[in-house]
């Protein structure tokens, strides 16, 4: 509701409210006991403040002069048919993410494994960053903001800064590693290795936001179950 709304300021509040409270219990749980329970409680401590003031604040905006709920979704055949190919991405994008540990796991050994996930850990912050801005620009794109000057030097900017993210992130990999995880040398490697493919997954980025945004989910649906399917058949490669 509130990326409908564009109100990515309130979206932002939230996640950044949840990030405080994730961290703090953290720390808490890191001086009582310092035990995965503890780690994990308090990620799901911050999970359900995230929630709850969503709630509140979407609540708020759509109907600002009460509280009354005003939107709930009815899962019916319409809703289904319009939400299926955004549920294919889900599932194939999380395929695709752990089709490489999975395939080590399984078939390589448990050193590759730790070294390939430190390695991806890091790369996967990479990519994050250009599908947070996309993100946070889709709302605007349903009403044709991909379509302006403003928004292509935008994206010409996002490249020329990402561009130089992956070039420092390869020269500098051992020490990003190093201070990362104290450890994993060889992950270093792996992390330059990855970091020629955050220009390819911006460009795959853009387009797959700017044709769902022109209501073509469908083909980007398609196109992430192939991408899924090849990844698993890269790993796959990787690990024999």
């Amino acid at each position: 509701v509130l990326r409908g709304r564009e109100r990515m300021d309130l979206a932002a509040a939230t996640t950044a409210v949840g990030v405080l409270v994730g961290v703090s219990g953290a720390v808490v749980a890191r001086v009582v006991d310092g035990s995965v329970t503890g780690f994990v409680t308090a990620a799901v401590v911050a999970q359900f403040v995230v929630a709850g003031l969503a709630v509140t604040l979407a609540a708020r905006t759509s109907r600002p002069y009460g509280w009354v709920r005003t939107w709930a979704p009815a899962f019916g055949r319409t809703i289904w048919a319009e939400a299926r190919p955004f549920a294919g991405m889900v599932v194939a994008s999380a395929a695709a993410a752990s089709a490489g540990v999975l395939s080590l796991k399984f078939a390589g050994d448990d050193l590759a494994t730790g070294q390939y996930a430190a390695a991806n850990r890091i790369g996967e912050a990479l990519r994050l960053a250009p599908a947070a801005l996309f993100g946070a620009a889709f709302p605007a794109m349903s009403r044709g903001i991909h379509l302006s000057y403003r928004y292509s030097a935008g994206v010409r900017l996002l490249v020329g800064v990402m561009a130089a993210a992956s070039a420092l992130t390869i020269l500098l990999a051992d020490r990003i590693v190093e201070v990362v995880f104290d450890g994993f040398e060889d992950s270093a490697v792996l992390l330059r290795i990855l970091a020629l493919g955050v220009l390819p997954a911006l460009a795959r980025l853009r387009w797959s936001f700017e044709l769902i945004a022109d209501g073509a989910e469908r083909p980007v649906a398609r196109l992430a179950f192939v991408g899924a399917r090849s990844e698993e058949h890269t790993s796959e490669l990787q690990s024999h």
